[in-house]
């Protein structure tokens, strides 16, 4: 049977739609060329191309060395993750019609030299590669220290989103950094990796970050905020339906699989408001002046301190993993 229009393209209609995949023949599968805008990775996303494309790790390595690296230096195997990830991000260009995005190390989310220092480390190699800084955006975590990161970033024309985003005030620190966009996360992480744990929900209110991404959007639609609001980490239908009308959504693959084979109702309508009023969005607030207070913030929310923790540990490990690889390949 022939769909007329699936539910992928009656989303599309009112909220950007990215790829969370750097597999080229992935996306390919599912839309063709053009198709998505941005194509998003992080340190998982790395070690799956390294699994599912072994050539890459002696490609990496290999542009390392070109550009003037030597496997003797302290950060040779950083070198070679930022080559790596430039050469996803440069062949995912070929697609796409906007930006790719890399990730700072995770390790460094709390830390502000390092993470601006990780930043640019990947912006050189994508510059090797011949992608102009342009054309791509640093993923860093929404810590008061990365953030302020992003601030510095900023004044050297790198951009950035503002990721990992799981309380309404990283959202509105985010912003205030200069971030073009931030990623709130909406199914948890965990069920990203392994779609067996994905928790079903009978009222998408009950869906925190479903709630968040809302709750985020009227904010920054109420106030006129021009950071983009990108809605990661979906892997429910039901939830990713729920959030069209928001700015942007960064899919994976399975979840855009379920939606391009599945038929869109006929009277389907966003549940997104495009214009929200001051009295139906969350109070003004200001987070990036005052480190205490944004931490207080994320502190006191429960859910929000434990998914950031898990997020950062869950990259650091996938990192971790990365590495390994990349040092079994120069013992050889």
């Amino acid at each position: 049977m022939t769909i007329t229009k699936t539910l992928l393209d009656a989303v599309a209609e009112y909220t950007t739609i990215s790829v969370d995949s750097m597999w080229p023949e992935g996306a390919l599968s599912i839309k063709p060329a053009g198709y998505f805008e941005n194509a998003t990775s992080n340190q998982f996303h790395i070690w799956y191309m390294f699994n599912k494309q072994p050539s890459l790790v002696n490609d990496a390595i290999g542009f390392a060395k070109e550009f003037g690296h030597s496997e003797e230096d302290e950060d040779f195997i950083d070198q070679v993750i930022y080559y790596a990830a430039a050469i996803l991000g440069r062949d995912m260009l070929k697609l796409i019609k906007g930006c790719c995005l890399s990730q700072t190390n995770p390790a460094f989310a709390y830390d502000t030299e390092k993470t601006v220092a990780s930043a640019q480390g990947f912006i050189k190699a994508y510059n090797d590669l011949g992608v102009p800084t342009e054309k791509v955006i640093i993923k860093v975590p929404s810590t008061f220290q990365a953030l302020t990161a992003a601030t510095i970033l900023k004044t050297k024309g790198i951009k950035t989103l503002g990721t990992m985003v799981h309380s309404l005030a990283q959202g509105i620190a985010a912003a205030e950094a200069g971030c073009v966009a931030i990623s709130t996360y909406v199914d948890e992480l965990a069920a990203n990796i392994d779609t067996s744990l994905l928790k079903e929900y009978d009222d998408l209110e009950e869906n925190y970050g479903w709630a968040l991404t809302r709750d985020i959007h009227n904010y920054y639609r109420a106030y006129g905020i021009k950071t983009r609001n990108v809605a990661a980490a979906m892997i429910g239908v039901d939830v990713t339906v729920g959030l069209t009308g928001i700015d942007e959504m960064t899919i994976p693959l399975p979840c855009l699989e379920k939606l391009a084979g599945t038929p869109a109702p006929a009277d389907f309508k966003p549940r997104i408001p495009a214009v929200v009023d001051i009295k139906d969005a969350p109070p003004k607030d200001s987070f990036m002046n005052d480190q205490a207070k944004l931490d207080k913030a994320i502190a006191e929310n429960k859910v929000a301190t434990f998914r950031i923790k898990d997020a950062i540990a869950t990259f650091v490990k996938y990192d971790g993993f990365t590495r390994d690889i990349i040092s079994q390949a120069l013992a050889k």
